[in-house]
């Protein structure tokens, strides 16, 4: 059977600003961000608060089961080494 799994991971930077309000640091922030100036990488991945992973995993049911059949199924080599 075909199962719809998705995998999350979350980001996050602390950027420190001097602004007169929280809104207009905010504000500030959020332009750097969509100008690029601040950017998220791989070293910005924050566990996930319930678990301590790094990634968490769960069904993705906000995908229709009716297209399940029309998908390609991805096929990953996931065998421990020795094995």
């Amino acid at each position: 059977m075909k199962y719809p799994i998705a995998v999350r991971e979350t980001l996050e930077k602390l950027v420190i600003v001097e602004k007169d309000s929280l809104e207009e640091a905010i504000d500030y922030v959020r332009r750097a961000y969509k100008a690029g100036l601040i950017v998220l990488d791989a070293e910005c991945i924050q566990p996930a608060k319930d678990t301590g992973e790094n990634a968490e995993f769960f069904e993705a049911d906000y995908m229709c089961p009716l297209e399940l059949p029309a998908c390609e199924a991805e096929v990953f080599d996931v065998r421990q080494e020795g094995e």
